[in-house]
């Protein structure tokens, strides 16, 4: 999801801001990745995309 679709679909109320900010993240990290060349699944964290960044907050 692009930063535009993602701004669009908080501001008619199809997501929440906590829902915004972690498809923010999931985006950052994916973009990441892709420019040093690597699937998230590399890192080694033993998670996945989704879930690290609901992890993260939750101090996991």
């Amino acid at each position: 999801m692009l930063a535009s679709e993602i701004v669009s679909a908080l501001e008619r109320g199809h997501i929440t801001e906590a829902e915004a900010i972690e498809q923010s993240l999931v985006e950052s990290i994916d973009s990441l990745y892709a420019k040093a060349g690597l699937e998230h699944e590399d890192a080694g964290w033993g998670c996945d995309r989704v879930d690290w960044p609901r992890q993260m907050a939750q101090g996991r």
